[in-house]
């Protein structure tokens, strides 16, 4: 039953605008004082115009435009039954005249309102509502007082002249004033809409410039139009008797004004209605397309199916109140005056972050949002998987961050603290030696503690080293790896410099060829290890080979480790171990 009230409305807008149409036929056949194509002119411009409403109506019964585009229909047909000079002797000739011209001035504001409204049926700022509420101010009190004062003038009525019923003022020159006076207003009205007009293409988003350049354009010319018929008329009153070559201009305008209103605006409106139809059923189609789809690529197939380039999709983090966008990232909306966020579903699948002109049509926007619900869910799961995986690898970073700095502390509190004490007792002996007997056995006992003490020395250099070496930080990659190659027992071969890194990567780096080293003197009986550096734009490669029994294998304790600390930066660790000719660790950093 919901629907009712809009059908009757149709069928009455309907039977309405064809008895208008029958009634004027009939007039400017039997009674009228028009030729015939200034008639039929004027008649398919109410005809064009009411069939395009009630489509307009029919198809967006939540928009205005219908409705106006109706009146404005039903204003021309009365108004016709005036622009024909029916003959005196007419049935009603008095009630048609007077309604004719009390419509003739609406026509002007409806038409206003039409255009600058278009496609919403809503007018966009207070400027156009303050220029749509003066021109009916003026089309009502000039049409009044043009009905008061209404004179037979030869010059307007020609051979068809007769007494006005409901003149106040019997005033020529008052009522040619009047006359005067409204086309200028008018003209001074309709330039300021052809100025509105022009700063709304120049402000346009490309997305409104599609959908609404081609209705835009017809209504700028047919105001351009509307403006040399206004200074026509203004031209006839300014010089009444001088007036016939103007006159004789009228009806070749006439004809103009109509049929190109005919072709422009009501044409361009239904191309406007043909082309949403058109979006609702690429809409049906984007069902289909979305079953084939990965979720990284429904943003693109949205901004194809809703026009608009600019188009983002963001989804709910879940954990918080910020926003994703595909690849996982945080989304921080697009700033600027013609964008607007739109959230889908009660749940807030999704978010759009649009051109703000698609609100002009939100139920292509609902309709989308619905057809890609499924495949938005799955997009929004991807995009939360990828950043608790970011949150994920970062955590991991900010370990092994931490865990580089405790091994720098340790290192410093080993060479600084226990270090130097043990090198304070050695010290410490050898002054003892210069009092005690050479030849005694103090003597023999003194030099194995310096023995064990030199041992114990070398040991906690060896550890201090192990955890993290100072010449690594003080000096960088490849002065620790030569200071490795010394302390090896093994014959290890460092080539080139890489220069100095970021400490995370100097330390993986580090600890990598440390490993593969440790691991060729262990396991693989090597004699020759060489270790290559190597940094090709924004990325470190280095190699660790030896000559060893090879068959080493990625799933040892250490080397896995090692790939785990690897692929916290974002790099790459590859062993290569053929049984027989030995191993080669390949690790690739990103270092930019």
């Amino acid at each position: 039953m919901t629907g009712m009230p809009s059908r009757l409305a149709l069928l009455g807008a309907g039977v309405l605008g064809g008895s208008l149409v029958v009634l004027n036929v009939w007039v400017a056949a039997a009674y009228g004082g028009q030729s015939w194509q200034e008639s039929a002119s004027e008649i398919a411009v109410g005809v064009s115009f009411a069939g395009a409403g009630l489509a307009a109506w029919w198809l967006r019964p939540r928009s205005s435009i219908g409705r106006w585009m109706v009146a404005l229909a039903v204003t021309i047909h009365v108004s016709n039954l005036s622009s024909t000079r029916p003959a005196l002797d007419a049935p009603g000739r008095d009630v048609m005249v007077i309604a004719g011209i009390a419509a003739l001035w609406l026509q002007y504001p409806i038409i206003g309102r039409l255009i600058l409204s278009y496609p919403s049926g809503t007018l966009p700022g207070r400027t156009e509502r303050i220029l749509f509420r003066v021109g009916l101010t003026v089309a009502l009190a000039g049409g009044a007082l043009v009905e008061v004062t209404r004179v037979p003038v030869p010059l307007l009525c020609r051979d068809r002249c007769a007494p006005n019923p409901i003149g106040l003022i019997a005033d020529e020159q008052l009522y040619l004033g009047i006359r005067m006076v409204l086309p200028a207003v008018w003209f001074v009205l309709g330039g300021l809409m052809l100025a509105l007009l022009v700063r709304r293409m120049l402000r346009a988003t490309p997305w409104q410039r599609r959908t609404l350049g081609f209705a835009l354009v017809a209504a700028a010319l047919t105001d351009l139009v509307f403006l040399w018929f206004l200074a026509l008329q203004f031209a006839v009153y300014y010089h009444p008797a001088e007036g016939a070559p103007y006159l004789a201009l009228a009806g070749p305008i006439n004809v103009i004004v109509g049929w190109g209103g005919v072709t422009a605006v009501p044409f361009a409106f239904l191309a406007g209605l043909l082309r949403e139809r058109l979006a609702f059923a690429a809409v049906g189609d984007l069902v289909g397309r979305l079953e084939h789809v990965a979720p990284d690529t429904v943003e693109a197939a949205l901004r194809e199916t809703l026009r608009d380039p600019s188009l983002r999709v963001a989804f709910p983090s879940g954990t918080s109140g910020e926003l994703l966008d595909a690849a996982g990232a945080p989304y921080h909306p697009i700033a600027g005056e013609g964008r607007a966020l739109t959230t889908l579903g009660a749940s807030r699948v999704a978010v759009l972050d649009h051109d703000r002109a698609l609100l002009e049509n939100r139920q292509l926007l609902d309709a989308a949002g619905a057809a890609a619900r499924l495949a938005l869910d799955n997009a929004r799961l991807q995009a939360q998987l990828l950043a608790q995986l970011a949150e994920v690898r970062a955590s991991r970073a900010r370990i092994v961050a931490a865990t580089d700095e405790a091994r720098r502390r340790l290192e410093r509190d080993l060479h600084d603290g226990a270090q130097q004490r043990l090198l304070e007792a050695g010290l410490a002996l050898q002054s003892l030696r210069t009092q005690i007997d050479p030849d005694g056995p103090a003597a023999r006992l003194l030099a194995e503690t310096e023995q064990a003490l030199t041992g114990a020395l070398c040991e906690l250099r060896d550890l201090a080293a192990g955890i993290h070496p100072a010449v690594l930080t003080d000096q960088g990659l490849r002065p620790a790896l030569l200071a490795l190659s010394v302390r090896s027992p093994l014959m290890v071969h460092v080539d080139g410099d890489p220069g100095r890194l970021s400490p995370p990567v100097e330390s993986t780096a580090y600890f990598c060829a440390s490993e593969a080293v440790t691991n060729a003197i262990k396991h693989a009986h090597a004699t020759t290890v060489r270790v290559c550096l190597r940094r090709n734009a924004n990325r470190l490669l280095l190699s660790v080979a030896d000559d060893g029994i090879g068959g080493a294998s990625a799933s040892g304790t250490g080397l896995r480790g090692l790939a785990d600390r690897v692929s916290t930066l974002g790099g790459e660790l590859t062993i290569t171990s053929p049984p027989g000719r030995g191993t080669t660790v390949t690790v690739e950093l990103p270092c930019g």
